[in-house]
């Protein structure tokens, strides 16, 4: 999902942001939708078969990788105990640090395996039957519009509310995974391309990159950062459901044509917020399945929802997104005029 969002006023409803063709399948006429409470709902599933099945697997394999490196450190620790037994001062002494460095790995392996093996048996217990992936249901969903308003921009957003039970006591609100391809130095490498970067950023000590304000317009159009060459830009991240964490540059470039349906009957011209890959060398910024991902520059920055992209080209891919900003007065002219984001 995109985003989090109060409903405000007098409600205490916690809302959930997606893309329109993620929340409503193509088979669906393209017309607004509205919840009525006497009718049939329509659930979002925080966890479908598939992905259940992926995340059980992928706990599975990592609980397997720390399990065949803990014999093995045992096995080196056994080795350096002895050798500090020795008597030459100099290889008792490497193998005192080598004992204590490993000693260390292994005791992040062991634990890491309870861990892991704690949470999978949670998620067994509490996700086994389809119904317990109901994360809430659609509330609101305006038809699928390109060139929207005097902005132009893409009209493909839907609402539901989130059921906060499902989310636990540790639910901290808006916050952009920064995963784990990249270690947190090379991360942060990347987020200063020139050694003149005047920006701030923190790799975060839990990798949760917390999302506060809203990219204006004028900045998407004006970068305050700039890239290797350093020609303005915005460094921007986001978490995808296919590529996961990816690194991107947004230049101020909206210009698009887009198609939907071949049957709408609607302006097939739309303005978009573009985005590129990192670099030329660089892994691509998005690929199928991660529409719906929100976009945030590396400050936290909310800069849009992904809505789709081009491919990828010999030197670079595009990405394109729908700016929050715009998104937000969509919304709050709608059917939600007082949401917000402090969740």
């Amino acid at each position: 999902m995109a985003l989090y969002l109060a409903e405000g006023g007098d409600s205490n409803k916690l809302l959930g942001l997606l893309c329109r063709h993620v929340l409503i399948g193509p088979q669906e006429a393209n017309l607004d939708y509205v919840y009525h409470a006497s009718g049939p709902s329509k659930d979002v599933l925080l966890l479908g078969n598939g992905a259940f099945t992926d995340l059980i697997n992928s706990i599975k394999i990592e609980i397997g990788g720390y399990s065949t490196k803990v014999p093995c450190w045992r096995e080196q620790i056994e080795v350096f105990v002895e050798r500090e037994k020795g008597t030459d001062i100099f290889d008792v002494e490497k193998a005192r640090a080598a004992r204590i460095k490993t000693q260390g790995f292994l005791d992040e392996a062991e634990n890491a395996v309870q861990a892991l093996g704690a949470s999978l048996d949670q998620i067994k217990k509490d996700w086994k039957t389809l119904n317990n992936h109901v994360l809430g249901c659609v509330l609101y969903s305006p038809a699928i519009s390109l060139g929207v308003g005097e902005d132009r921009f893409t009209e493909d957003w839907g609402i539901f509310q989130v059921d906060r039970a499902k989310l636990g006591e540790g639910f901290q609100g808006n916050k952009l995974d920064l995963g784990t391809k990249l270690a947190p130095d090379k991360f942060t490498d990347k987020c200063f391309p020139r050694g003149d970067a005047n920006w701030k950023f923190k790799y975060p000590r839990d990798r949760l990159l917390p999302l506060i304000g809203v990219l204006t317009n004028e900045l998407m159009h004006t970068p305050d950062m700039w890239d290797l060459d350093g020609e303005p830009c915005l460094l921007v991240v986001k978490s995808g459901h296919t590529t996961d964490t990816t690194l991107g540059c947004a230049n101020g470039i909206f210009s698009i044509t887009r198609e939907y349906f071949t049957d709408m009957s609607v302006n097939r011209t739309s303005l978009e917020w573009a985005i590129v890959n990192y670099g030329t060398k660089s892994e691509v910024f998005s690929a199928p399945g991660d529409s719906g991902s929100i976009i945030a520059d590396i400050c936290g920055r909310i800069g849009g929802m992904l809505t789709a992209g081009s491919g990828k080209t010999k030197t670079s891919d595009v990405t394109y997104a729908t700016p929050f900003w715009w998104l937000l007065k969509r919304i709050r002219a709608d059917k939600f005029p007082n949401v917000h984001l402090n969740v």
